[in-house]
Order: structure tokens, then C-alpha cells, then sequence
């Protein structure tokens, strides 16, 4: 949400004739953002006005069994139980959906088995 975030932007430009996704996890982590910054109200908009143009994933059957999976297959290398909760979520949600995975903490995701990860 970042406004000078020019390598974010740019790899999202390269998104630019696909639809882009969100997942409800993602988003609740950029509304815990908003509300601690110094401007909530600003920075809540911000994040109204993203979801204007992106659609929610959220977690679903098929996404809550693949967690499961996920978290049974992540946990011999923890990396936190909230950060394998959130990539594991995060993960179940986007492979359930066939989609690829926008990040800049590769390093949570990259161990996920058929989970295609792009950074910036």
C-alpha cells in the first residue's frame, strides 16, 4: 500500500490484462496496517478503494483441507506458528483457486509444493 513502492507497482503492471486477486488474510493484514498508521482514516480508504479493483479469495472448503495439508507438511521447519498460520492459509487459498502467488517473503511461501510464487 505503499506509495513508493516502485517495484511492487511495476510487477503488478505486468498483471496488467489478468484479473488480480486477494486473499481475506492478505487484506486483513493491510487493514491491521491501516489502523496503526498515523492516518487511519487515509489508509483505510486506501484499502477500500484497492478492493474496488480486486477480487477476494477467501477460505473455503477445499481451501481449509488443503491447509491442513500445508500446515501438516510445513510444520518440521517452523517459521512461527502466526507466519505458518498465515502462509499456510494464504497458500491453501491460492493453489485451491489455481492461482499464482504475489510476495515479497518468498521465504514463507517458496516451500509449498504446486504453489507458483512471482516476487518484486
Amino acid at each position: 500500500m505503499r506509495i513508493n513502492n516502485a517495484e511492487a507497482v511495476n510487477k503488478l503492471q505486468e498483471f496488467n490484462d489478468e484479473t488480480v486477486h486477494i486473499t481475506t488474510i492478505t487484506l486483513a493484514e493491510l487493514y491491521v496496517g491501516a489502523y496503526r498508521s498515523n492516518n487511519v482514516l487515509h489508509e483505510v480508504s486506501k484499502v477500500d478503494r484497492l478492493l474496488q479493483n480486486i477480487l477476494v479469495l477467501t477460505l473455503d472448503t477445499q481451501s481449509a483441507k488443503k491447509y491442513g495439508e500445508l500446515h501438516y507438511q510445513l510444520r518440521s521447519e517452523p517459521i512461527g506458528d502466526r507466519d505458518l498460520f498465515i502462509a499456510s492459509i494464504v497458500a491453501s487459498i491460492v493453489v485451491s483457486n489455481n492461482q499464482s502467488l504475489l510476495t515479497k517473503n518468498v521465504k514463507h511461501f517458496e516451500r509449498v509444493p504446486s504453489l507458483i510464487v512471482n516476487s518484486w
